[in-house]
């Protein structure tokens, strides 16, 4: 009897963690700000897990690891096309100004991970997505960053 209460117990905690980080998924796509961000070169495959991109981004060229901190902000602007560019870079306390988002990193082990680095995508099309040059993210009040879509050079979304 022991047995099956514990059982349905840590099924029911189980399902109760899942359905949490679900819902909390489903509130940056509703409510996130949609950032467009330039991407450095891409890595389209992986041994283990078949086809899908390793996302590095431009931003992070302008990220000097010699900042103090390992977690912090990095702050992003709206340019004339739409696409963000870095405006600045603080620890967790960092306040956005005008026209600023935030996006939360976390620096480990010489990378810098914004939680939004890899896309996957059916086995066989990597040369359809070989094209992308800006990742489409949704940002949550927090900063927490969710990869949402690919884009083209002429920022047309990839299907």
């Amino acid at each position: 009897m022991k047995t099956r209460i514990f059982i349905v117990l840590n099924a029911v905690i189980f399902f109760a963690i899942a359905n949490f980080f679900i819902f909390q998924k489903e509130k940056i796509l509703k409510e996130g700000d949609t950032v467009i961000l330039a991407l450095a070169p891409l890595d389209p495959r992986s041994l283990i897990q078949g086809d899908y991109l390793e996302i590095r981004y431009a931003i992070f060229s302008q990220f000097k690891s010699k900042n103090g901190f390992s977690d912090g902000y990095i702050f992003v602007k709206k340019d004339d096309r739409g696409i963000f560019q870095f405006s600045k870079i603080t620890d967790l306390n960092g306040r956005a100004e005008a026209a600023e988002i935030k996006i939360r990193f976390r620096e480990r082990s010489y990378s810098v991970r914004i939680g939004a680095e890899s896309y996957l995508f059916q086995e066989g099309e990597a040369q359809k997505y070989e094209k992308a040059k800006y990742g489409m993210l949704k940002i949550s009040g927090e900063g927490e960053a969710m990869l949402i879509a690919l884009l083209d050079e002429k920022l047309k979304l990839i299907q």
